[in-house]
């Protein structure tokens, strides 16, 4: 959910500011924070950490990736279309 969540607010704020895929971004500074998209930052639920984008990310690639993800599955099963 957490992912999910960070991939909508991706696509929103580029959606707010013209910006097309590959434009540059701050995630923390632009979608995390009062005001902005996610009050707060996400915590992955088994202890990981998460990495975000410094472009808004194409169909098929994730604003934020979780560092359990290639051991615990902590990516959704199906975001190509994204």
């Amino acid at each position: 959910m957490n992912i999910r969540n960070a991939q909508q607010s991706a696509r929103s704020f580029a959606n707010f500011n013209s910006l097309e895929p590959g434009a540059s971004y701050d995630f923390a500074a632009d979608i995390i924070g009062s005001g902005n998209f996610l009050e707060l930052p996400a915590r992955c639920p088994g202890q990981g950490t998460y990495s975000y984008s410094t472009e808004i990310p194409e169909a098929g690639s994730l604003a934020m990736t979780c560092s359990l993800a290639p051991i615990d599955d902590h990516q959704p099963e199906f975001f190509e279309s994204w």
